[in-house]
């Protein structure tokens, strides 16, 4: 798993550190919403990696793959990985990280449903 979560959270870094600091980087103005943009497909196909390595063992390059793969081929998991982790952001803005923490089963659980025709079409398409 950390060899895909180190990758992600060094990606998302460097962008959040692009974003906070736009004008001492010397970034231009209209780069905000590609730099967002990109920011949201890593941190979807890093969800959608998530289930994967917890549900199966593939290589790195493999599972990274899929997870782009099934990030266009599944757009109902992707909606629903971008609506959980809305939520996950919601809660930790009106109440704490504390209460996210607490309610982690619920949003394991809430990530396994929602991957579920994923996970399906890995069974069927890619294990024996």
């Amino acid at each position: 798993m950390l060899r895909v979560w180190v990758p992600t959270l060094l990606w998302l870094t460097v962008l959040a550190v692009n974003l906070s600091y736009r004008d001492a980087v010397g970034l231009a103005t209209w780069w905000t919403v590609p730099l967002l943009l990109i920011g949201a497909a890593v941190t979807l196909c890093a969800a959608n990696a998530l289930v994967i390595t917890s549900l199966f063992d593939f290589r790195t390059r493999d599972v990274l793959r899929l997870a782009v793969h099934f990030l266009v081929r599944t757009p109902g998991v992707a909606v629903g990985n971008a609506l959980l982790l809305a939520a996950a952001a919601g809660i930790t803005a009106v109440f704490s990280e504390v209460v996210l923490a607490m309610l982690g089963s619920i949003a394991a659980l809430a990530l396994l449903r929602v991957g579920d025709p994923m996970v399906r079409m890995i069974r069927e398409e890619f294990t024996p």
